[in-house]
């Protein structure tokens, strides 16, 4: 598919197939000229961010790396489920986008936590110096995070086809 780029009028395009297209907007940035879709991430992220918040709180002060392992897990799967039955059960709308853009960008985005992960590795490695029992905290967190990610997305793609 050919796209057009911000600013130019609609033209018809050929792709590299050679078939023609036609579009008024480069897709890719068309989708976030609307205040709807902004207000939908930041809505979904304020969301996500109390529902990991909630997580975290289950969790003892010095265990909060599974907390953090908890949502990334939790988060990656609700991703690839909600992506995988987007794509298969449903053409893309204005609806679905919004779908996509609430829960995937702005909660899903709200509730994981990449950066926490990166701290909570740091801290573990760095108190590895001091103890070897937290060197194997933080390969097993290492491990675990990349691990039951993969797991849960794979799982989330599966269960989404269905």
């Amino acid at each position: 598919m050919a796209y057009q780029l911000k600013g130019q009028n609609a033209t018809s395009r050929h792709s590299a197939q050679g078939a023609d297209v036609t579009q008024s907007q480069n897709l890719l940035t068309a989708k976030w000229n609307s205040p709807v879709l902004f207000g939908l991430v930041a809505l979904g992220g304020a969301i996500g961010s109390l529902l990991r918040y909630a997580v975290f709180q289950a969790f003892p002060t010095n265990y909060s790396f599974l907390g953090t392992l908890t949502v990334n897990v939790i988060g990656a799967f609700v991703l690839a489920f909600l992506l995988e039955t987007l794509a298969k059960r449903f053409t893309e709308t204005p609806r679905t986008q919004q779908i996509r853009t609430l829960i995937g960008t702005g909660i899903c985005g709200g509730f994981t936590t990449y950066s926490t992960f990166m701290l909570d590795l740091r801290f573990l490695f760095v108190m590895s110096l001091f103890s070897a029992r937290f060197f194997a905290m933080a390969i097993a967190y290492l491990a675990g995070t990349f691990i039951l990610g993969a797991l849960a997305v794979l799982l989330g793609i599966k269960l989404g086809a269905r």
